[in-house]
């Protein structure tokens, strides 16, 4: 449908807006959280090798690691819930 060569708004064949079509690009809290703080720890490492402080060069490689290990934990529950439906 489409009104003067423009279509409709909301009447686009490839939206799905469905309960099912939006959950299914939800993502695990942790993932995300996860994601922030691997960047987080990442910037506090350089931060740390540019000033040549090794205590912060430390605090960012620890951040890092538990973002990693934080975004892991967050696909292991995206496989899960994928793995319910």
């Amino acid at each position: 449908m489409s009104t003067q060569g423009r279509p409709v708004v909301g009447t686009e064949p490839y939206l799905d807006r469905s309960a099912a079509a939006r959950t299914e690009n939800i993502v695990d809290k942790n993932r995300t959280e996860g994601a922030a703080r691997k960047a987080a720890g990442a910037i506090k490492e350089t931060a740390g090798k540019l000033t040549g402080n090794r205590q912060m060069q430390a605090e960012g490689a620890a951040t890092k690691a538990a973002g990693k290990a934080q975004n892991a934990a967050g696909k292991i529950a995206d496989k899960a819930r994928k793995a319910v439906r």
